[in-house]
């Protein structure tokens, strides 16, 4: 069984104590890996001989017999790769359920030219229909969720019965799955037109997506779910979108809670940011297990210089991104630093109807106008500079936290209370008996809105800008993009030179509906696109 963490972190403490420096230099390189999200090291044969006979590391594939379950090392060493156990646990299992859900394969076929016209969708849906594991991957407007409507729809009029859970990673992405799917099934020309006479399969296809830690069922205080091997989901086919945000961790507690013969499709952006946890696994098994992925092409809501602009940082084709930048196209714009008035003058129209708010069903206008306008940073430290806006817009008085009209995010799950990491909320004073003012939290809700006392919240955060990790799952009319100052390039070591790269800075683009501003010297966006993420992780080897 894995070993525990806390009486892990006290064993290595002992090991450091032993003064075995060198050893104790591995350790430490495995422990600033795990921080920015590879699951192992690779080490050099110095590096290997120093840990050859160690009692505390586990030799894996030494022994063919062994049970690796079993493993209570707090170190494995397997392919000259150091990992800690419950992470090389986590991998391993995670391959082994893959691997197994890869080679079933499911007899049912239909015609599907009347469903689709896209090519990359028919494809899709062929496999979804065909095959246990599906993976559907693609960049923003190439149809994900009209394919896995119909998808969902077509393996309902095979067995109207079906029980299909949908879920995301976080709150914010389980509820704009949700709206996706709502509108998805109400789509006359794309979706509806294709199921007449076949409506009542289309109306079964749920429209509730929920968050995987609601799906698995959490545990107050414990790490482990409800539903697992031995207790699995009740359902017949598990959707998960957003699936690159899911780390190696969460992902193996997913497989553990599948039945036998549940249908896995998981839906995604590969080029994206991974997750904020160890692990790279869309892009793993989509490599990995290629002939279970299905790459949609063919864009359909999102064009223009937003795209050439992304396609230009996810190719790394550097001189594209200036043009880009640099043409007349109102879409993209180079923002001079600093961005603090920029910014402020794109929220005057918000703090406007903040301060003209009168209650009732404006609160969708406000909602709808807070998310028209969206600064995202690359780091925590570049968000801050925005979280007094409150005071600088006249919302708020000098260092006053709580105040009509902030945003805030949370940044902490509570499923009892309906809020999860990513959920936006906004401030609002309401009238109470007497005409006093009450300040309570707005967070929309399948039925509207529901609000609660600012003491009842979890751990948030004020909301005028979030980092670009935060913004995974998340659409707005406009993006502002701020990144650091040019000098975290100056040295190589430097946790912020490692953190930027294409893939933050295509995740931040890719946020943009309508519009995209960027803030930061030309240095950073060159080094950005000619920087890739390659996370640390034998996964993709185990699935080949």
């Amino acid at each position: 069984m894995p070993i525990n963490p806390e009486h892990l972190t006290r064993r290595v403490a002992c090991f450091f104590a032993k003064g075995d420096k060198p050893w104790q230099m591995i350790v430490n390189r495995l422990l600033d890996a795990l921080k920015v999200g590879h699951i192992c090291i690779g080490l050099n044969e110095e590096e290997l001989s120093c840990i050859d006979q160690r009692s505390d590391v586990y030799h894996a594939g030494t022994d063919k017999e062994a049970d690796w379950s079993q493993v209570t090392q707090p170190f494995v060493l397997d392919k000259g790769h150091l990992y800690w156990q419950r992470y090389w646990q986590h991998e391993v299992e995670v391959a082994t359920q893959l691997l197994a859900l890869s080679t079933h394969q499911h007899t049912l076929s239909m015609p599907l030219e009347p469903f689709f016209d896209d090519k990359y969708q028919q494809d899709a849906a062929k496999m979804a229909l065909s095959k246990q594991l599906t993976v559907i991957t693609g960049g923003p407007g190439t149809g994900k969720t009209t394919t896995i409507v119909k998808i969902l729809a077509l393996l309902l009029l095979h067995a109207p019965g079906l029980i299909i859970k949908v879920a995301a990673p976080t709150g914010k992405a389980a509820a704009r799955l949700s709206e996706s799917l709502r509108n998805g099934k109400q789509d006359t020309q794309f979706v509806r037109s294709c199921f007449v006479g076949q409506e009542q399969a289309l109306d079964a296809v749920p429209e509730n997506a929920t968050t995987l830690h609601s799906l698995l069922k959490t545990i107050h205080g414990s790490p482990e779910f409800r539903h697992h091997k031995d207790n699995p989901l009740h359902a017949d086919v598990v959707v998960v979108d957003e699936a690159s945000m899911v780390d190696i961790g969460m992902f193996n507690r997913l497989l553990k809670a599948l039945p036998t013969q549940c249908k896995l499709i998981l839906m995604g952006d590969a080029d994206q940011l991974a997750s904020v946890e160890a692990g790279a696994v869309l892009s793993s098994i989509a490599e990995g297990l290629s002939e279970h992925r299905v790459h949609l092409q063919n864009t359909y809501r999102f064009d223009g210089a937003i795209k050439a602009l992304a396609v230009a940082v996810n190719e790394q084709h550097e001189e594209d991104f200036k043009a880009v930048l640099h043409s007349e196209d109102v879409s993209v714009s180079l923002q001079p630093e600093p961005a603090i008035d920029f910014v402020k003058n794109q929220y005057l129209t918000y703090a406007h109807k903040v301060k003209a708010f009168r209650g009732g069903a404006n609160i969708a206008e406000l909602f709808e106008m807070f998310a028209q306008f969206q600064v995202l940073t690359a780091t925590r430290s570049d968000k801050e500079q925005f979280d007094s806006l409150g005071s600088q817009l006249g919302l708020a008085q000098t260092e006053q936290n709580w105040y009509h009209g902030r945003p805030v995010m949370i940044t902490q799950n509570q499923p009892d209370i309906g809020l999860f990491n990513g959920d936006i909320g906004i401030v609002l004073a309401t009238s109470v008996e007497g005409n006093q003012q009450e300040l309570r939290v707005y967070f929309p809700s399948s039925d509207g809105f529901q609000s609660l006392l600012p003491a009842q919240l979890p751990a948030h955060e004020t909301a005028f800008a979030m980092t670009i990790h935060k913004s995974q799952g998340s659409e707005f009319g406009h993006v502002c993009l701020v990144m650091p100052d040019k000098n975290v390039l100056q040295s190589s070591q430097d946790p912020l030179g490692q953190l930027l790269c294409k893939e933050l800075l295509y995740t931040g683009i890719t946020r943009a509906k309508e519009k995209v501003t960027l803030v930061g010297d030309p240095s950073v966006f060159a080094f950005a696109i000619d920087h890739n993420t390659q996370r640390n992780s034998l996964l993709t080897q185990r699935l080949l």
